[in-house]
């Protein structure tokens, strides 16, 4: 499954800039601008994210659902605090 996400990401990136891929299999695309233009990094997964934030409450405190829950496996909730 990753192989066959990882050659759609490569074809959409093409067209931007050169593509290289880590040791680790992740995929980087460098594209040169101007010197003094803002510096970007854009980031993602290209396998299962487990878990999304539903809900942030003052005081870094949020509330999370836990995807592996739809396949049966773990809670469908969790809370923890905000490391920022």
């Amino acid at each position: 499954m990753k192989a066959e996400v990882r050659r759609v990401i490569k074809n959409y990136f093409k067209p931007i800039g050169d593509i290289e891929e880590d040791n680790m299999g992740s995929l980087i695309c460098k594209k040169v601008g101007k010197e003094d233009a803002p510096k970007i990094m854009l980031a993602g997964h290209m396998d299962e994210v487990g878990f999304m934030v539903k809900a942030h409450f003052f005081g870094g405190l949020y509330k999370v659902y836990n995807f592996r829950w739809l396949v049966g496996s773990g809670s469908s909730k969790s809370e923890g605090r905000n490391k920022n």
